[in-house]
């Protein structure tokens, strides 16, 4: 996660934390660095590309909870494990 520090007077420090979503952040990943991220969650890049972060659309697979973490952890704390909840949840019904 990302933290911008400004300082507001001498006494007072405003922290503002900026967490990206998971597509903006794939997105702006170098074709090595996606090859990187998917061995960091011991896939492929075609298999992130098609299934869980497709370019058009929505992810046709909701991972199970170890691969949520560590898709999480393989962003080094660009994407927050609740959205990367939140990425997966969209268009599931209950």
């Amino acid at each position: 996660m990302t933290q911008l520090v400004q300082q507001l007077d001498k006494s007072t420090v405003a922290v503002h934390i900026v967490v990206m979503m998971l597509k903006n952040y794939h997105l702006n990943l170098s074709a090595e660095q996606k090859k990187e991220f998917a061995n960091r969650i011991n896939t492929s890049v075609d298999y992130v590309r098609i299934h869980l972060i497709p370019k058009g659309g929505e992810p046709d697979r909701t991972p199970p909870l170890f691969r949520l973490i560590l898709i999480a952890d393989a962003t080094a704390g660009s994407v927050s494990l609740a959205d990367v909840c939140d990425h997966f949840s969209k268009g599931v019904q209950a």
